[in-house]
């Protein structure tokens, strides 16, 4: 989900923020008073009675105050997977035009239209149902061809509906009104009276009012079980942690157990330790799993817990434990699936990790998320997409709501990314901002939970989906935010290097990230490029010796050193070709690179046909195409061989920047309406990045003013330009140019 999405806060389930709408007459009355509730209590009133009304499995706030929120503040989830979604109107007075306006801003968001199977109108108005008859009709109409369902909650059915909910109108009307809405007389002593009964009946110590709103859906469901199965064990807990948990009860607890816990069985401890991961107490996780695994009758099962013993230790930054839980669970079964694959090599390629995983299995399905996870990820390195979006699917069915799943998600959308623009294909933007969001969203959480080291994964691939959306200084501002516990550790000091060296281009910022890390072989890499892309001659003299070096030992850091190499040459400063970094490259499965490279080199080297015939045997290949429209672009190049380039690889469906450059191809052979009409229909797509966007902007004020002498039609352009980028340095040089040929050709005109 967005990161607009997050869990209900326990402060929107208790009582309202203000003050109670002053008491009504003492008579029984049928309607509530909703115009003099704060906004936010109303918003809170409809959530609150939707979670109590709706089958669905769990519901959430979407967005805050000043965001936009695609049409809807909250939803309910569905068993299918499907959402209904709620408009909340607070106003005096509702139009007809009010109900459409809902329901454009719901329809065109498809954010939430897509995926929600009812739209729900709530109003503190009355009458509306009544009222407004034909405009609600008529946007269900509207709406049941997209197969949604629409309702109006106005404050007729809100008063129905809190009939058989007398704890929320206490909440947010006060006494006088549940009085006078429930029919009662004296109904405060009464209610005083009553609640005195029951405090009295509760048993000492038990807790019976209990969220878990705080929990991931999987110890959720774990702690209802525990409720409904052993619900005195569960209130000792519940008073022994607190709801939501506290921290230091959690420390406290683990390390000194009462004599009930002591003795008590594997369930309990398997959820204390999974609540102590949830509010990022390691070490306590760390001893609740060693213990549970104590209990358990299996090998099997003892060395999967003692294996989430060793990762939770791993975590708190306990090393010699982590190595020693790990020995004790190799010792009980080394062949279960949470070993396997906490020892298998990040290293191990993307096909022998699968052939592992697929050896793998197991009953509990957290062990069969874990392997789908593995998996998904081992099958974007493939890369196989439509594999891993599978294989994503069964880790969201397992384990719902997970940060697993939507870190997953994540990644899948930022691959989809990257090999589009390899593919030369239209990205799909909305997709990956929605992945961005998100991806600050999983941080957050991450964060809470004391998991730096994933939080700083979550950084970099917040970055990289902005460096694939073209928006580079958007990325570094998101390194930039990395915070302190996220860049301590060299494996984190690498991540953030890499991702502003290699995606934000923002060389001086990876430096900054690398000051005071451990001197690895990846470290030392990172150093040559940096130095190689912003040191002096000499160092940069250095640098290409060093990555040559790199390149001949063969090692894990050979092929980013010859990648790097070869990038040397087509640089600015005159640097000559290493056909060993490009043999290396053709040798371990990446040629593309390597005839790329060498195509520009011999073009600027030794000319255009010297560049075509290194392309030649690599045919109607989209990057070979695309390659070769670049190659035909340079000066020198005859205008007949552009457009031939041009044609072809616009036959391939390219991407939106693949399709700029076919835009100049015919402007090399003077075809300015050809050239026209493919840059407009990439700057008013807006499906396209807005770099691209821009760029195809910036060009047809060439093509269309200077060119064609349509300065009228520039100034059209120029005035959606500002609109999609207002901060392109490059507009305003335009503006006084077009006036001045618009005044010219007027005067010549008149």
């Amino acid at each position: 989900m967005s990161s607009q999405d997050r869990e209900i806060p326990l402060s929107l389930l208790g009582a309202a923020s203000g003050s109670h709408p002053p008491p009504p007459p003492r008579t029984a009355v049928q309607l509530l008073d909703f115009h003099r509730l704060a906004w936010e209590d109303f918003e809170r009133l409809c959530l609150r009675l939707a979670r109590l009304t709706g089958k669905f499995g769990r519901a959430r706030l979407y967005g805050v105050p000043g965001q936009a929120q695609s049409g809807i503040d909250f939803y309910t989830t569905l068993p299918t997977g499907r959402y209904e979604s709620y408009q909340c109107k607070r106003i005096a007075g509702v139009s007809p035009a009010d109900i459409k306006s809902a329901v454009d801003k719901f329809v065109k968001r498809k954010r939430w239209s897509d995926v929600s199977d009812k739209l729900v109108f709530c109003t503190s108005e009355r009458g509306v149902r009544t009222e407004l008859t034909d405009a609600i009709e008529g946007q269900a109409k509207r709406l049941a061809k997209r197969g949604i369902a629409f309702e109006v909650w106005d404050a007729d059915e809100l008063s129905l509906l809190l009939k058989e909910h007398e704890g929320i109108v206490q909440d947010f009307f006060g006494p006088y009104w549940v009085e006078a809405f429930f029919g009662r007389a004296g109904g405060q002593q009464e209610t005083l009276e009553a609640l005195r009964e029951e405090i009295r009946a509760i048993p000492r110590m038990q807790t019976q009012f209990v969220t878990h709103e705080w929990a991931s859906e999987r110890l959720r469901a774990l702690l209802e079980l525990l409720r409904k199965d052993y619900p005195e064990t569960f209130a000792k807990l519940n008073d022994q942690l607190g709801s939501p948990p506290d921290r230091e009860l959690i420390r406290a607890t683990a390390k000194a157990p009462p004599e009930w816990l002591r003795t008590a069985d594997s369930r309990v401890w398997d959820v204390l330790a999974r609540t102590a991961e949830s509010q990022g107490e390691w070490s306590a996780a760390s001893n609740a799993w060693e213990r549970l695994s104590e209990r358990q009758r299996t090998a099997f099962s003892r060395s999967g817990s003692l294996v989430s013993a060793a990762i939770a230790a791993k975590m708190a930054g306990e090393v010699a434990r982590y190595e020693d839980l790990i020995a004790h669970a190799e010792d009980a079964d080394a062949k279960h699936p949470r070993l396997v694959l906490e020892l298998m090599s990040e290293d191990t390629a993307p096909a022998e990790r699968l052939a592992i995983i697929a050896k793998l299995d197991s009953e509990d399905p957290d062990d069969l998320a874990q392997i789908a996870a593995q998996r998904a990820l081992a099958e974007l390195l493939t890369p196989d997409v439509a594999a891993a979006r599978i294989s994503l699917q069964e880790v969201e069915e397992r384990l719902p709501g997970s940060i697993m799943s939507a870190s997953l998600s994540i990644s899948l959308a930022a691959q989809k990314g990257r090999l589009a623009i390899m593919g030369h294909r239209a990205l799909a933007r909305a997709e990956l901002l929605d992945a961005a969001s998100e991806a600050e969203s999983v941080r957050q959480r991450l964060i809470d939970q004391g998991r730096w080291l994933e939080a700083t994964r979550m950084v970099m691939l917040r970055a990289d989906i902005h460096a694939i959306l073209g928006d580079r200084p958007m990325a570094s501002r998101v390194l930039k935010g990395a915070r302190e516990e996220e860049q301590r550790t060299t494996e984190q000091k690498i991540v953030l290097a890499s991702s502003a060296a290699e995606r934000a281009l923002d060389w001086r910022l990876a430096q900054t990230f690398l000051d005071g890390a451990e001197e690895t072989p990846t470290i030392a890499r990172l150093r040559l490029e940096i130095k190689e892309a912003i040191g002096s001659p000499a160092e940069r003299e250095e640098a290409l010796l060093g990555l040559e070096e790199m390149v001949r030992e063969d090692g894990p850091e050979s092929a980013p050193a010859a990648f790097l190499r070869l990038a040397a040459t087509l640089g600015p400063v005159s640097t000559p070709w290493s056909e060993e970094a490009a043999n290396y490259l053709r040798e371990h499965e990446h040629e593309r690179a390597a005839v790329q490279a060498e195509a520009f080199y011999r073009l600027r080297k030794d000319g255009f046909e010297e560049a075509l015939r290194i392309l030649e045997p690599y045919g109607k290949a989209p990057w070979a195409l695309a390659t070769r429209l670049r190659v035909s672009l340079a000066p020198g190049v005859p205008p007949e061989v552009a457009v031939e380039a041009a044609e072809n690889l616009l036959a391939m469906g390219p991407s939106h920047a693949a399709r700029i450059e076919a835009a100049q191809g015919f402007g090399r052979a003077k075809d300015f309406a050809r050239a026209r009409q493919e840059l407009v229909s990439v700057a008013r797509d807006v499906g396209a990045p807005d770099a691209a966007r821009a760029d195809a902007y910036e060009k047809l004020m060439y093509v269309a003013g200077n060119e064609l002498d349509d300065w009228n039609f520039a100034l059209e352009l120029y005035g959606e330009w500002v609109e999609v980028a207002p901060t392109d340095d490059r507009a305003p040089k335009w503006f006084p140019r077009i006036a001045n040929r618009r005044s010219r050709s007027q005067s010549r005109c008149g």
